[in-house]
């Protein structure tokens, strides 16, 4: 019971954290902030930062859920997360619970894409790790610090 319990969960949050990445891919391509930074020639890397803070910020919600709860299994239901999120980003114009769309995605933007495709690939699958990982950190931080204050 407890798996299918994880693997709803996980797959309810891949598609929220498959809407939210969406949404700012979307508004990152649709703000053209361009003129706010006077950027000489290189307009992809502005794209591409922009990216990366939009993606991060939805990252960091499935994270925090999975960090609240399902801190035992959070590599597993990270896991699910992000296949999930990369099969339906890949299935944006076919049947949308179809397992070709990881395949999909992958060939899209990682094989076949651009610098920027390539961007949105390692984002969409690095920056959840990375809010995993640093919310750990953060609360190994808070747990010692209130034991050097004990002593």
């Amino acid at each position: 019971m407890k798996i299918i319990q994880l693997v709803l969960f996980s797959f309810c949050v891949g598609i929220c954290y498959y809407a939210f990445s969406i949404s700012a891919l979307g508004i990152t391509s649709a703000l053209d902030t361009s003129w706010w930074i006077e950027m000489g020639g290189n307009h992809h890397l502005l794209h591409i930062t922009k990216n990366f803070i939009g993606i991060g910020f939805a990252a960091f919600i499935p994270s925090l859920l999975v960090y609240n709860y399902e801190f035992e299994r959070k590599w597993v239901s990270l896991s699910i997360i992000i296949v999930c999120s990369m099969m339906l980003h890949g299935n944006a114009h076919e049947m949308s619970l179809s397992p070709y769309g990881v395949i999909r995605f992958v060939e899209e933007t990682l094989i076949n894409g651009d610098i920027g495709s390539v961007g949105v690939f390692m984002e969409i699958l690095i920056l959840p790790i990375i809010w995993i990982v640093t919310l750990k950190r953060i609360a190994d931080i808070k747990i010692h610090s209130k034991v050097k204050k004990a002593y």
